[in-house]
């Protein structure tokens, strides 16, 4: 090879290696830029979603096992049981959402309803209803809920060949005919919807007195009522994998009364405000109590007010609270937070209250007894002691009193870092429940 080809030949590959080199600097350059200006945006996921729950709801629904107890039995746990490799995601403009079978480790749950209009029946081995546990992430705020859905379509519906496969929560059948329940993963009722061919034509409220509708006017605005009985079934799994005949454990029931559906409520979803939907834009978990007709104390004339706590006190500033409220007495912060110090070695402003003392030390200092649901604890004269979530924060929660609830279902309760009562739906009992009725200590003045 002559030295003018090998020039020609050195110069092709100079060229052909330069041209590389711009290309890489280029997309290097490209991806350097976007990395800097424009990094891409956090995506929700199937893992994000399970990770959540695993953090913030596993722990809750592990303490509040389902625990039926038929005549001449013992109490039966039945435990949840969520397949998150049956896990699926969707979205739109507003949501992403990822829901999954609500099933149970060798048991089912049943619902059937009952309303004027409407007929439901149920078969433990057909697929003619749908509860899921479902993940919703709201993409403008980030806030994360995590409820149950129950969807149950009137028979006739089904007989006429109506399709409950591709049935989610941001979507449904056209022409569905039934009711949609949400529930919180305790099974505490939030809202819920009628459906006529796929159109809503009334909303849920739950009344768990009825009766009162005859003396207060509570339900004056009502349209009739609803009756949802759940169910719960035990089967057993054999050695050859096969399964035996589900066996009925107990029964059990809520009054719904119905309203007209007002089109300004937003939609047919899950709101932990207590009136919107899903497709009704941002949904707020709470806001400042309201007064209005119908709300139920647990006492007359209950502090609206209180000081808010210093750092980490939430507790320790609520039972200050719950003591004045429902003893009388004139325990402080201060009282408490040497009462916590003296039993565990910690201070409590600084570090927080571990949750597996929560309950020990509020059984230290006040009455209590078996929890048996907000409204009826709130009926018998109780303060409900418990915690919620804290948005955006994984694994913190934050403690309050409930005091009362209001007719539509919305829990009215203090909270220590506003100082103010205030109403909503927020995931309650998150580490605990604890139903306060009385105090152990006395006034300092009182002899001991």
């Amino acid at each position: 090879m002559n030295k003018k080809s090998i020039k020609t030949t050195f110069l092709r590959k100079e060229v052909f290696i330069y041209f590389l080199l711009s290309l890489f600097l280029v997309n290097c350059s490209d991806k350097f830029d976007d990395y800097e200006l424009n990094p891409p945006e956090p995506t929700f996921s199937i893992l994000m979603a399970k990770s959540w729950f695993e953090t913030n709801l596993q722990p809750v629904i592990d303490r509040n096992l389902i625990k039926p107890k038929t005549e001449g039995s013992s109490i039966i746990d039945l435990q949840p049981l969520f397949n998150w490799d049956l896990a699926e995601l969707y979205s739109n403009s507003n949501w992403a959402v990822v829901e999954l079978p609500w099933e149970y480790e060798e048991g089912i749950v049943t619902y059937v309803g009952e309303g004027e209009g409407f007929s439901s029946g149920y078969n433990p081995f057909e697929s003619n209803q749908i509860t899921k546990l479902v993940i919703l992430n709201n993409l403008a705020t980030e806030e994360i809920y995590g409820f149950k859905m129950v969807v149950l379509p009137d028979i006739n519906y089904l007989a006429l060949g109506g399709d409950l496969s591709n049935t989610t929560y941001l979507n449904q059948d056209a022409e569905f005919t039934g009711i949609i329940l949400f529930y919180s993963v305790l099974d505490q009722f939030v809202n819920g919807w009628i459906y006529k061919n796929g159109q809503i034509t009334g909303t849920l409220h739950l009344a768990e007195n009825p009766d009162k509708s005859e003396n207060t006017g509570i339900f004056s605005k009502s349209k009739g009522w609803f009756y949802v009985e759940f169910c719960w079934y035990q089967y057993f799994v054999y050695p050859d994998g096969s399964q035996s005949e589900p066996m009925l454990l107990d029964c059990t029931w809520e009054s719904f009364y119905v309203q007209d559906f007002d089109s300004q409520e937003g939609g047919g979803g899950f709101d932990p405000g207590g009136g919107g939907g899903s497709s009704g834009g941002t949904i707020s978990p709470s806001s400042v109590y309201q007064p209005a007709e119908g709300d139920t104390f647990f006492k007359n004339s209950v502090t609206p007010t209180m000081d808010v706590q210093i750092l980490n006190e939430c507790l320790l500033a609520i039972m200050e609270y719950v003591s004045q409220e429902l003893c009388g007495l004139s325990q402080n912060v201060d009282y408490f937070s040497t009462s916590y110090y003296n039993e565990y070695d910690e201070w409590a402003v600084l570090y927080g209250v571990n949750p597996q003392h929560v309950m020990p030390f509020l059984a230290k200092h006040f009455r209590s007894g078996p929890f048996q649901g907000f409204q009826n604890e709130i009926d018998n004269g109780r303060v409900i002691i418990t915690d919620i979530i804290v948005p955006g924060q994984p694994g913190i929660t934050h403690a309050v009193a409930i005091v009362g609830y209001k007719p539509n279902g919305r829990l009215i309760y203090m909270d220590p870092a506003k100082g103010l009562l205030w109403e909503g739906v927020p995931t309650f009992g998150i580490n605990f429940v604890f139903a306060a009725r009385g105090c152990f200590f006395r006034h300092k003045n009182f002899s001991t």
